[in-house]
């Protein structure tokens, strides 16, 4: 390492070259990044929906669900299948093991539901798989309204849409609201029994009426051109002339059995924008592209649309740009902010402004090269990247502390600033290359792992890996050669020089003491930190840390068979409640007929009175009354990492409905009588009554029919029949034969139904079939073949940790119907694998670092000393999470593993001046005249590095609390460590020293 140090002393031209390189392709690889909210990730995980219209849950799950679940149950490396099946719309969910490769699964999986594609109902639409990304949130909301009788469906669907997608950042727009207009064929069924006719005759004659056909060649003078014959019918007179032939052999026109006119379709979903009926426009980006490109891209679309069509009004109302630019705002604040304490810090101490910045040059070189290797692997300038600089800052100027501080001390010892530098550096070469090794190993293991966490914090720990070795090489290079060329004075007699002189008189004296009461200094110092192990039992756990961007979402879950009209009345009720809360901007509603479920989703003032945890608190409160519906509400995130919130979750399996939707209740019972319960939602509480035509077969064959098609008569007759599309205006128009709306709307009027017989005769339908009564669940869902009874209780802010082992103790007391059991739910299980997962990389970083001290020290018993600092630093991070009540979550985890290779750094240098001193001195003598020595870096390395993550520490700016309990945990351990390097240590060094002694005396 020295020899660095000498070329960079003998080649001060090339140095200055090589940093002004660094500068410029610094900026432009920080020009160069993406920028996110957090990094890219990929769940293990495929989602098949299948869309059956008008069907109920029992139906989708029977027809449709089990038969997807059952193509794609033998890929390779699923884990588990999850289904879904609710009115009108299946959802499968297949989850493989982490590591599989994805691509080869959607393919493998897309294969296997074409096989059984034929095998699913003729009514039922493609299955559409899509895969879980944790970034695949909506990046943009548009709200499209318009004055004046405009089509606006068509207008968004045709120009906007179309636009959009010409983004090469887009990877999806959906749009909502709005009604399809068609061309209705509006039978009149006496008209049909007058002329003998039926539906399905009328849909032949329509259905041929427009044609194409080649007719071969013709010559034409000296050209062949080609013969065709058509008929087309492209507008409403033209179809209402169509040519019928009736039983009877009279020819006659469509307009004499039926009236053809323009007509909307009804409303495949409702969007609303601050109450006004709107067109909703959402957008997806691509994994790798960037929101800000995105969103830069798309308000030029929005601008030249407004542009161009002076009665269109098309506005931006979700942006996820704002949240990503605001969070990186408040992380490069805090950077700024860390930099600037640091400074201060090493000037304070320095009492020198020509060495606070030779140390102080670290920072900004380390940061450019942090960046520079950042956009060559492909990394993302996001709140954890960033927050892995801010962690990072502090050290990167340790190394360069050491340096200078040695570099002072070899001027004390006359030689010149050129051969002050180099023998300085020369003597702590091997300890702060040991010292920073040792914090870049614990990194290691995260690069094997595969869940969450790895994806998550694998761009955390490279951004320190690179910062630390740039900052390494600087002090290496940069520290002895701007020492040598601006030569820098310590002033000894600066105030804080004086008080850290004392400082050291007193620690040598109180050291001296805890040297000679060593046995007592080790029990009490073992007595706390079994005290912290008791405090770290009342820490409370989850998987991440929520945040807090201002979103709450309203999910309403109607009950079944709720008419549309009673639907729209709960919905609009919502937005005028949400509406006139002081602290809500705007508001959109979204809500799909697929499904019983309705969303509004409120976005909050930037400026507001309450936090939005306390708003979804109050409100959970007060719409808790709603008879007719399920209202969830939550915070909500522009990414999908805040998983769990304020709600916990029991899951129950069994083979048998009926037991199980009786153990439901009795889940539900128990859960509404907890503490701190605000409402429970269950996915088997409300049942829906279904009418079933039971066909009899015997009858409906001695009338001329099968019962296969008796039931597709039905199906026609109910919902309609699509004969026809033709191009009217240079528009498509789906042309619908069907029976006019609410002919046959209830059963009383369906029992009077007939259907013309092969015989030429009117058979009713009560003729060939009963109608009967039951009850359907409102969903039905299915894991593992089983059935799952899913029962969430929303929760209080101030009870969200202790309700949830209340609720479970209560369930665990309940008696459940025989063949029920309880199950893992998904979030339990996820934060058991990822905290598992974490905890073996922490054990795994403690045997790297013990490794790498072996090696330095060449002796296990000196790496075992420095170890101890590891155990003992966690009284100060449980203490300092108790006290601030942070929470264990995958971040807080992930800074106790950077503690693993941070607290040792002080230990090691402890230890090799420690050896050092004894070649000239006592054992005694040497760990206090080290201490004395030390004191000062050591205290300048813990203060930089502690101010620096303080900001951060206390959550400050817009999602600052995502990596807030992991500067809780590393200031804890820090400051923890800083007392134990000073004092246990040495105590500790002392007792295996003399034991050591005292067995070399027995050998002898």
């Amino acid at each position: 390492m020295s020899k660095l140090t000498k070329l960079a002393l003998n080649r001060p031209v090339s140095t200055v070259i090589l940093i002004m390189g660094i500068i410029i392709f610094g900026f432009s690889s920080i020009a160069g990044l993406n920028m996110q909210l957090i990094p890219d990730m990929e769940m293990p995980m495929l989602i098949v929906t299948t869309i059956y219209p008008q069907a109920g849950p029992e139906e989708v799950e029977r027809l449709v669900t089990q038969k997807i679940e059952g193509a794609g149950g033998t890929i390779g490396g699923l884990n588990s299948i999850e289904s879904s099946s609710s009115e009108n719309l299946s959802l499968v969910i297949f989850q493989f093991e982490y590591g599989t490769n994805m691509d080869d699964a959607y393919l493998d999986l897309q294969e296997d539901i074409q096989q059984v594609k034929n095998d699913l109902p003729e009514s039922a639409l493609s299955p559409t798989i899509v895969s879980l990304d944790v970034n695949a949130m909506d990046s943009m909301g548009l709200s499209l309204t318009a004055e004046g009788d405009i089509d606006l469906l068509t207008f968004a669907r045709d120009e906007i849409e179309t636009e959009l997608r010409k983004i090469t950042a887009v990877a999806d727009v959906s749009i909502s609201g709005g009604q399809e207009e068609y061309i209705s064929i509006e039978l009149m069924q006496e008209k049909l029994s007058q002329y003998g006719l039926t539906m399905n005759s009328i849909a032949g004659y329509i259905s041929a009426a427009n044609f194409t056909i080649p007719a071969g060649t013709i010559d034409h003078g000296n050209q062949q051109l080609n013969l065709s014959s058509n008929i087309e019918y492209n507008t409403v007179e033209q179809l209402s002339l169509v040519p019928i032939t009736t039983a009877s052999g009279e020819l006659i026109r469509l307009l004499d059995v039926a009236n053809v006119y323009y007509s909307v379709k009804d409303a495949e979903s409702v969007s609303r924008y601050n109450g006004k009926d709107n067109i909703g426009i959402n957008i997806q980006k691509r994994q790798n592209a960037s929101a800000i490109t995105l969103s830069e891209k798309v308000e030029k679309v929005v601008e030249q649309i407004n542009k161009n069509n002076p009665g269109i009004h098309l506005q931006i109302f979700y942006d996820s740009k704002d949240a990503i630019l605001s969070s990186l705002k408040s992380v490069g604040e805090t950077l700024i902010l860390g930099i600037v304490l640091s400074m201060a810090v090493l000037f304070v101490f320095f009492g020198d402004l020509k060495g606070s910045l030779i140390v102080g040059s670290s920072m900004p070189i380390s940061l450019l090269v942090t960046f520079i290797l950042m956009r060559a692997m492909g990394y993302s300038l996001n709140i954890v990247t960033m927050g892995s600089l801010v962690i990072g800052i502090g050290m990167m100027v340790d190394n360069s502390i050491v340096v200078l501080e040695i570099c002072f001390r070899k001027r004390e010892e006359q030689l010149d600033y050129k051969e002050a530098a180099y023998e300085g550096v020369k003597m702590v070469a091997n300890s702060i290359s040991a010292s920073t090794l040792t914090t870049i190993v614990v990194f290691f293991p995260l690069a094997v792992l595969k869940g969450l966490s790895g994806q998550m914090f694998s761009q955390l720990g490279f951004t320190i890996i690179f910062s630390l070795v740039a900052s390494l090489i600087s002090a290496l290079t940069l520290v002895p050669l701007f020492f040598f060329k601006y030569r820098p004075k310590e002033k000894t007699q600066a105030p804080i020089s004086k008080f850290v002189a004392r400082l050291s008189v007193l620690y040598g004296y109180a050291l001296e003491r805890v040297l000679n009461r060593k046995i007592f200094v080790a029990l009490l110092s073992i007595g706390i930190f079994g005290l912290s192990i008791y405090l770290a039992t009342w820490i409370n756990v989850e998987l991440m840390p929520q945040t807090d961007e201002g979103q709450i979402t309203l999910a309403v879950t109607f009950r079944p068979n709720l008419q549309l009209e009673e639907k729209d009345k709960v919905l609009r009720e919502l937005e005028e409640f949400v509406g006139k809360d002081k602290d809500v901007e705007t508001y959109s509603l979204s809500s799909s007929g697929a499904s019983s479920n309705g969303t509004v989703t409120a976005y909050l003032r930037k400026e507001r009175s309450r936090e939005t945890l306390d708003i979804v608190d109050e409100w959970s409160r007060q719409l808790n009354n709603f008879e007719t519906c399920q209202i969830s509400i939550s915070s909500t995130s522009s990414s999908m990492m805040s998983v769990g919130g304020n709600t916990t979750e029991i899951d129950l399996q069994a083979s048998n409905l009926e037991v199980l939707k009786e153990a439901s209740r009795q889940v539900e019972e128990a859960m509404r009588s907890t503490k701190g319960v605000l409402s429970v939602t269950a996915s088997m509480s409300d049942t829906g009554t279904k009418a079933e035509v039971m066909i009899d077969p015997m009858k409906a064959i001695n009338a001329g029919f099968t019962p296969a098609q008796v039931a597709s008569l039905l199906y026609t007759t109910m919902t309609g029949q699509e004969v026809l599309t033709v191009d009217a205006n240079n528009k498509d128009y789906s042309v619908i034969l069907e029976y006019p709306r609410g002919q046959y709307g209830s059963v009383h009027e369906l029992g009077s139904l007939s259907f013309a017989s092969p015989k030429g005769t009117m058979v009713p339908l009560l003729d060939m079939a009963n109608i009967e009564y039951s009850d359907t669940p409102q969903t039905i869902q299915r894991r593992e073949g089983q059935y799952l009874a899913t029962i969430i209780a929303n929760l209080s802010n101030e009870e969200k940790f202790t309700a949830p082992d209340i609720i479970q103790e209560k369930v665990d007391g309940l008696t459940f119907p025989k063949g029920v059991e309880q199950g893992v739910s998904a979030y339990v299980e996820m934060q058991n694998e990822e905290f598992l997962a974490l905890g073996l990389a922490i054990a795994t970083a403690v045997i790297l670092v013990f490794m790498v001290m072996a090696m330095q020290f060449e002796s296990l018993r000196f790496s075992g000393m420095v170890m101890i600092c590891i155990p003992f630093s966690l009284i100060g991070s449980v203490f300092l999470l108790f006290i601030s009540q942070s929470t264990f979550s995958m971040v807080s985890l992930m800074g106790f593993l950077m503690l693993v290779g941070t607290v040792v750094n002080n230990g090691i240098l402890y230890v090799d001046t420690t050896n050092q001193f004894r070649e000239t001195m006592d054992v005694e003598t040497a760990l206090i005249e080290t201490g004395k020595s030390r004191l000062r870096p050591i205290l300048m390395t813990t203060l930089t590095t502690v101010l620096s993550m303080l900001p951060l520490c206390f959550g400050i700016g817009d999602n600052g609390q995502m990596m807030q309990g992991m500067a809780v945990v590393i200031v804890g351990g820090l400051t923890a460590s800083t007392i134990l390097t000073l004092f246990l240590l040495p105590t500790f060094y002392l007792i295996i020293h003399k034991k050591k002694k005292d067995e070399m005396m027995v050998v002898e």
